[in-house]
């Protein structure tokens, strides 16, 4: 048996790794002799570090070099809705050259060889990723095509409202055998939108949540655990602003008056400078991999995060979480993540006229109810891993019938 991993997330994303080595684990579990590839972006390194023996790296990432750059000349020189719009033109219009030839001479070859392919967790299927989008839809067809049994896991998809990526999605979806959802409140009614069966559906949760909740403490830190995204589809840009300031005003505040310590939760490599910039003081030590973030989100009684990831392994935890949000992008992914934990999820918007005075209180009653919400936090954590299991078990016998 051989089984082709595609993984939409790259090394420099601690949430996309945790995502692959849940898929690679459960699959290994399924099928212990089976041989396992992840097609991705895997500098050198990676696979001694994360993958180990279990599974075979194939390299086809597009190097960023083949794309005109304006997003990155232009990073710290323009607004986030310009920089905004630069990204979506770059998308757009960028040469799939590279990308091309690798699908060529990698890819397709790879897909035939390959009894079976899985796409492992990701955020990727929307408008703020369409580049991205298109590319994985297009391996998906691609394996389709070929015959080969398709299961996409842990997907969190929206918002889409480009149309040409709305007629992909409609066109490759409902082909796929089988598809487990992030969430069922943005997420589902998409694809039921794009007429997929809904016996083909799953809603899971993250695949990321087991590895959070195997490593929780025994009772919750004593800290608040900070994150802050800067990025284009995140829609903060990585200036000083009057947010900023007032976020950093009430966390040294209530720090300060309770006697806790502000820990960094990065998640992306580009977070470290965004939550050192935030706290207006340098980040000591670089946590290596999944397990080192989840170790320090264990240390905390609340997290604030502006990253999905955060959030998530916040939760399994039973550590009650506040969700910084400023785009569509965001609103959807923390507004699903909400609904799938229940209570202990706040959601705030940056450019909410009260947000100030919304964080100031919202924080006083998340670090007081921190202990009511852990059981139930806990609970909603080991259904949704149950759940996430049952749809790994489903391929299985999918495959194996």
């Amino acid at each position: 048996m051989q089984i082709l991993i595609q993984t939409a997330g790259g090394y420099a994303n601690v949430g996309d790794l945790a995502m692959l080595l849940a898929a690679i684990t459960r699959l290994r579990e399924l099928w212990p002799n089976a041989s396992l590839e992840v097609m991705g972006d895997f500098p050198q390194g990676l696979a001694t570090t994360y993958l180990k023996q279990e599974a075979q790296p194939i390299d086809v990432n597009v190097s960023p070099s083949q794309w005109f750059g304006l997003r990155n000349l232009l990073r710290n020189k323009v607004n986030t809705k310009i920089r905004k719009f630069i990204v979506a033109i770059e998308d757009k219009f960028k040469s799939d050259t590279a990308y091309q030839a690798k699908k060529t001479k990698i890819i397709l070859p790879t897909l035939k060889k390959a009894d079976a392919l899985v796409f492992c967790g990701a955020g990727v299927m929307n408008d703020a990723f369409m580049g991205h989008s298109l590319k994985f839809l297009d391996i998906i067809e691609a394996a389709i095509q070929l015959g080969k049994p398709t299961a996409l896991f842990g997907q969190g998809i929206g918002p889409i409202k480009q149309p040409y990526l709305e007629k992909r999605m409609k066109a490759v979806l409902p082909k796929v055998d089988l598809i487990g959802l992030r969430e069922d409140l943005n997420s589902l009614p998409l694809l039921i939108d794009y007429e997929v069966d809904l016996n083909k559906i799953m809603v899971t949760g993250d695949d990321a949540i087991e590895m959070a909740y195997s490593a929780r403490a025994d009772q919750l830190g004593e800290h608040i655990g900070i994150n802050l995204r800067e990025a284009s589809y995140s829609e903060v840009s990585s200036g000083e602003s009057p947010v900023k300031q007032n976020i950093r005003t009430i966390l040294r505040k209530v720090a300060s008056q309770r006697d806790l310590s502000l820990i960094p939760i990065p998640i992306d490599n580009s977070d470290y400078q965004a939550i050192s910039n935030l706290l207006q003081e340098p980040i000591q030590n670089k946590l290596a991999g999944p397990a080192e973030v989840i170790a320090a989100v264990k240390r905390c009684r609340v997290v604030i995060t502006g990253s999905y990831h955060a959030a998530v392994f916040a939760l399994s935890q039973g550590i009650s979480v506040i969700g910084l949000i400023n785009s569509a992008y965001y609103q959807n992914k923390f507004g699903g993540l909400a609904a799938q934990f229940g209570g202990g999820c706040e959601v705030l918007q940056l450019d909410d006229s009260q947000f100030t005075e919304k964080l100031a209180i919202t924080l006083e009653n998340s670090l007081q109810n921190a202990p009511k919400n852990r059981e139930p936090l806990l609970h909603k954590a080991q259904l949704q891993i149950q759940l996430s299991r049952k749809a790994y078990q489903r391929f299985y016998d999918l495959i194996s019938s």
